[in-house]
């Protein structure tokens, strides 16, 4: 396993285990609550920078690393890397159309989205991105077999 693909690998558990989070306090409090409730929402947003922290301190850790054993990144990894942004656009791209589909088919009766909804979207798509740059990496390296 190279060192890009263990990178993904934490990468992807950071993503995973801090989507699992978000979604488990929306789960717990409803989405609506997220506009009515000060604690949920500061509980919110201190997990959604958690979770950005904690990947940027991977990528800083697990950089720091690869440096001091030398090689970096080799051809291989160079290509690989090409093509995470594609797999990183089509996931942000599902992740907005599913939101789209859902929140029309399920808010179409009241004519609108209460504006919470906005900002799930976004927080959605910043994980989703975030998640697909480990995933991606792991994708392509296991495409590229």
């Amino acid at each position: 396993m190279t060192p890009q693909q263990k990178r993904a690998w934490y990468g992807l558990a950071i993503g995973i285990i801090w989507s699992l989070a978000l979604v488990a306090i929306f789960i717990v409090k409803g989405a609506t609550a997220f506009d009515e409730d000060a604690g949920m929402r500061a509980t919110a947003y201190l997990l959604f920078i958690a979770g950005v922290l904690a990947y940027v301190a991977m990528l800083y850790i697990t950089g720091w690393r690869m440096r001091r054993q030398g090689v970096i990144m080799d051809e291989r990894d160079r290509l690989i890397l090409r093509k995470v942004p594609v797999y990183q656009m089509f996931a942000v791209l599902f992740t907005l159309a599913g939101w789209a589909i859902a929140l029309s088919e399920v808010y179409h009766n009241e004519g609108q989205v209460p504006v919470v909804f906005t900002w799930l979207m976004f927080y959605s798509a910043i994980i989703v991105n975030i998640v697909f740059a480990s995933a991606g990496t792991l994708i392509a390296h296991w495409r590229a077999r």
